[in-house]
């Protein structure tokens, strides 16, 4: 998991999808597996994905994968389990025009953040914690 304090020392995001945890992007409330998919339009180097649920509402997130589009495919980048208030993803950096998350949620899904990084590879002078 990486900190605050290292949020903080991150670059400006290339991409931010929704950025007011106020409000949400919701799903129906019979879905409760669906996905998002991010087309930036311009190739991109990107290795760290931010999530974060609506939390006002309570944590759904069972499970996510984050996917990206290598060599005409959606290949794996990452995995795991909750999002929560905020979960920052790390994962081998990539050239891509394509990005989606696979969710499955207990309920309704809520989103409130989507932020793309490309973090830099010196990460370790800052405080990580896997």
């Amino acid at each position: 998991m990486i900190t605050n304090k290292y949020i903080n020392k991150m670059k400006a995001p290339f991409l931010v999808i929704v950025n007011n945890i106020e409000t949400c992007r919701a799903t129906d409330d019979e879905v409760n597996r669906t996905f998002i998919k991010i087309d930036p339009c311009n190739q991109m180097e990107v290795n760290a994905i931010l999530l974060q649920e609506y939390i006002r509402l309570g944590q759904r997130v069972r499970s996510f994968s984050v996917e990206v589009w290598y060599d005409d495919t959606y290949t794996e980048a990452s995995t795991g389990t909750t999002i929560g208030n905020r979960r920052i993803v790390r994962f081998d950096s990539v050239n891509t025009d394509r990005i989606r998350i696979n969710i499955e949620a207990k309920a309704s899904l809520l989103i409130s953040n989507i932020e793309i990084y490309c973090v830099p590879e010196d990460a370790s002078a800052y405080d990580i914690r896997n």
